[in-house]
């Protein structure tokens, strides 16, 4: 299985169908990994199943859905210095599930022919060829394609990030109030990860540590988030008070 960031890049091209909703591929090209996040560990991959897509990954997706559209962006949108144009589409919960699956497939059908328990890996014998005629010391032909997916993956997600970041403006008027969010978020993570590693033994890959860390951060920013959006309104509501007040004083 490629590294799970690395998932997304294989549904960008399923953005240009209009009725999709782009959230809901992102969501259900990684929601299978979602297990790994929630226990800060390596799990059963219960949610890599038949049984799992249903009980685990779709209901998991949906949820975090509605919490990105109605708590997370919302907030983002106000504390990031820089406007952000997207416009969320009007779509039916029959879109939003359909965007889900193709996700959810498109991320077990990589890891169907990259990983040691895949799918296909089990089924394929050519995928368990030995590559070390072409040059790959005692290498799998699915050990390779994990490598080829996670790097050519990552190196798309990172090409996009910058292509939209780059097409963005900076904000004529920022709080710099909103700089606190990004501090209190990542003294949260910080906090997860300690109490998680606390009295425990270094992760023993580079992987689980990622899963450590991943996984915290997506705590830490949905709690910021929810706190946020109460103090975002708060900080509304003065500004909204002080001008009355300045008007009247004219």
């Amino acid at each position: 299985m490629p590294i799970t960031f690395a998932h997304t890049a294989y549904i960008f091209p399923f953005k240009k169908i209009k009725q999709l909703s782009f959230i809901g591929l992102l969501l259900g090209s990684i929601i299978p990994d979602f297990e790994h996040l929630f226990i800060l560990d390596f799990s059963s991959k219960f949610g890599h199943t038949l049984l799992g897509v249903f009980l685990f990954d779709i209901p998991v997706a949906l949820a975090f859905y509605f919490i990105w559209k109605k708590i997370c962006f919302p907030v983002l949108k106000e504390v990031l210095p820089f406007e952000i144009n997207d416009k969320p589409k009007a779509l039916s919960i029959k879109w939003v599930l359909v965007s889900i699956i193709i996700g959810i497939g498109s991320h077990l059908i990589l890891d169907g022919v990259s990983g040691t328990n895949g799918f296909f890996v089990k089924r394929l014998p050519i995928l368990s060829t030995d590559l070390s005629r072409f040059g790959y010391n005692h290498i799998k032909l699915f050990i390779f394609n994990w490598y080829t997916f996670s790097i050519l993956g990552t190196f798309i997600v990172f090409i996009q990030i910058v292509k939209y970041i780059s097409n963005c403006t900076l904000k004529k008027i920022y709080d710099h109030l909103y700089y606190f969010f990004f501090i209190e978020m990542l003294t949260i993570a910080e906090m997860i990860v300690f109490i998680r590693m606390y009295n425990m033994t270094l992760p023993d890959n580079y992987l689980k540590t990622g899963v450590i860390v991943c996984g915290s951060l997506m705590y830490s920013l949905i709690f910021t988030s929810f706190h946020w959006k109460y103090l975002i309104k708060k900080l509304k509501l003065k500004k909204e008070a002080k001008l009355k007040e300045q008007k009247i004083m004219l």
